[in-house]
């Protein structure tokens, strides 16, 4: 039997009151499209265009070290949490077009990137440290990174 409360409403069971308050009010589902990723409290789309050459642009990303070159890119951006979206070795540079979450910094990723990545290759080929004037750099200091912003309507 339902008990009177202090205001002269009979009371009822919490659940019941939840669930009637709930079906007056309209309630609003955001959808979100599947290009954006989400995490706790932001929704995100940060794809960059990274593009990287190796010392002296030489011309020696194919065959075996290319494919090296590819699935060290791949695992190191598996690793770090990042989609590879696409990736295209050609002899003389790399093109990268990778997601990369908001909370990682595009400069970490990309030192981690081109050091393991020269560091596997050298360990792999040991020819490629044979050039006199490498200094067992493989890639040189600079980047280029091209970021595509993209504003969403809420």
């Amino acid at each position: 039997m339902p008990v009177p409360d202090g205001y002269g409403c009979l009371s009822r069971s919490l659940l019941s009151l939840v669930s009637s308050c709930c079906r007056n009010f309209e309630r609003k589902k955001v959808t979100v499209s599947s290009r954006f990723r989400k995490l706790s409290h932001t929704i995100w789309h940060c794809q960059y265009h990274i593009v990287w050459v190796p010392k002296y642009r030489y011309r020696i990303l194919h065959g075996p070290v290319k494919e090296s070159a590819e699935s060290g890119i791949r695992a190191i951006c598996g690793y770090a949490s990042c989609e590879v979206v696409e990736l295209n070795v050609q002899p003389d540079h790399v093109h990268l077009v990778v997601l990369i979450p908001p909370k990682l910094a595009i400069s970490d990723l990309l030192g981690r990137l081109k050091g393991q990545t020269s560091m596997k290759l050298f360990q792999q080929f040991r020819h490629l440290k044979k050039k006199p004037y490498w200094g067992n750099h493989f890639s040189g200091q600079k980047a280029i990174v091209l970021i595509a912003l993209a504003s969403m309507r809420t």
